[in-house]
């Protein structure tokens, strides 16, 4: 009886190591990466840019800085559609539609451009100065 009581305990114990093991095996990817490198409108690199990324799907935001070499990197991204933009000391990217899909890398550049800076002066004539 000694005996069958130690096969029984190896057979379960195997058993179990193949459950845990299949399961750890069989994880499925459910989110996909976005990288890309922010660089200006003469090519060179723009380090701590602040780059956004926005759900058009949830509406949920995330932003990362850039490295410095201009790279930004989400990592864990639900699959869905984005827009993507980059802003820095005066500077700003387009914003950029994007779409991710499960177990995806998307690499996407954006160039940050000078922003434009608009001033209004209005006058009004109250006094009349002879």
């Amino acid at each position: 009886m000694t005996k069958r009581f130690g096969v029984a305990h190896f057979c379960a114990f195997a058993t179990l190591v193949c459950l845990v093991g299949l399961s750890v095996y069989g994880q499925t990817i459910t989110t996909g990466d976005l990288t890309g490198t922010i660089t200006d409108a003469t090519s060179a690199v723009v380090p701590s840019a602040t780059v956004t990324l926005k759900s058009t799907d949830t509406g949920e935001v995330r932003t990362v800085q850039t490295n410095n070499n201009g790279v930004y990197h989400f990592i864990f991204v639900k699959p869905g559609n984005y827009t993507i933009s980059a802003t820095s000391a005066g500077l700003t990217s387009d914003t950029t539609k994007v779409v991710v899909e499960v177990g995806q890398a998307v690499t996407l550049d954006l160039v940050a451009k000078v922003q434009s800076v608009g001033q209004v002066i209005e006058v009004n004539e109250k006094h009349r100065v002879d």
